[in-house]
Formats: structure tokens, sequence, C-alpha cells
């Protein structure tokens, strides 16, 4: 349980399932369930890219995180 706690959080930090702020039309948040939601396959699945919805800005801005240091 631990570990999807932080796991949750690291993927929260990184803006998957909120809106980035940029001021866009018809920008959707993207899903990133609960960690109530979370079955014991989800943190598994989320490593494949299962079981989360982003956006082009989310992924983005996600990737920027790297690349910038």
């Amino acid at each position: 349980m631990i570990l999807n706690e932080k796991l949750f959080s690291y993927y929260n930090d990184f803006g998957f399932g909120t809106k980035t702020g940029i001021p866009i039309s018809g920008e959707h948040q993207g899903i990133l369930n609960p960690i109530k939601k979370w079955s014991k396959r989800t943190p598994i699945s989320l490593s494949f890219g299962y079981e989360i919805s982003c956006t082009l800005l989310q992924l983005v801005s996600a990737w920027s995180l790297f690349t910038n240091n």
C-alpha cells in the first residue's frame, strides 16, 4: 500500500489527472483514478500505460521535466 501512495503521488506530481492551467479551450484533465479505486493489478498496469489517460500537452509537460533536469 505504501508503494501505491508513492506511485500515485508521482503521477499526480507529473500533472496526470489534472489540467495544465494553460488557457486552451476544450482541455481535458485526463484520467488518474484515486487509490481507493485501484485493484491489486493497477501498479503493474500503470507501468505499461494502462489505467491512465492523458492529453498530449500533459505528456509533453511530464517529458520536459526529464529533458530540462
